[in-house]
């Protein structure tokens, strides 16, 4: 054999390794998104229970202002209103994440679903329109997002999806 065999067969390998290296890597980079997919899904639960659930459930003041906001943001106190304000912030700083998320491939879309309904229902109330007419600023996605949707037939407002959400249902009011 050859000088030339033998260096158009270590091309040949060489050519197979790189090859076998390409889709080697294509399927680790492919798992490896996944992986960063699901991660990113946890975070949106996770920031979503921790800011608004488990605050919302750890404080029966925080469940009466909110029921009490969702009938007439105009009726609350100060304080209340505040409050209400904190709680509509989380929401609106969540759905800016997932939209972001969802834009960047991070986040399926119909985990994108759920909380842009969920927003949607919140300020889709009586007082959360009421709050949103106010005009307070917040990122541009969300924004945009609530601008566009919040007067369409398909609102569900949370005191309409859960009743027992609606101001006069709780003994927990002051």
């Amino acid at each position: 054999m050859n000088w030339d065999a033998l260096g158009a067969i270590g091309e040949l390998i060489g050519g197979l390794i790189v090859v076998v290296t390409v889709i080697y890597l294509s399927r680790q980079i492919r798992e490896s998104n996944k992986h960063a997919k699901a991660e990113a899904e946890r975070e949106v639960q996770s920031y979503w229970d921790k800011n608004v659930v488990d605050v919302t459930l750890r404080d029966p003041s925080i469940r009466a202002v909110s029921r009490k906001g969702y009938g007439s943001f105009e009726a609350l106190t100060d304080d209340e209103k505040a409050v209400f304000m904190l709680l509509i912030t989380h929401v609106m700083n969540h759905l800016e994440m997932v939209l972001r998320m969802e834009r960047d491939g991070l986040l399926a879309t119909d985990i994108a679903d759920t909380y842009r309904a969920v927003s949607l229902s919140m300020l889709g109330t009586p007082g959360g329109r009421e709050f949103w007419q106010m005009g307070y600023t917040y990122q541009e996605l969300s924004t945009r997002h609530i601008n566009q949707n919040l007067n369409s037939t398909d609102v569900v407002p949370l005191t309409k999806a859960l009743p027992f959400w609606s101001a006069g249902s709780s003994s927990e009011q002051q």
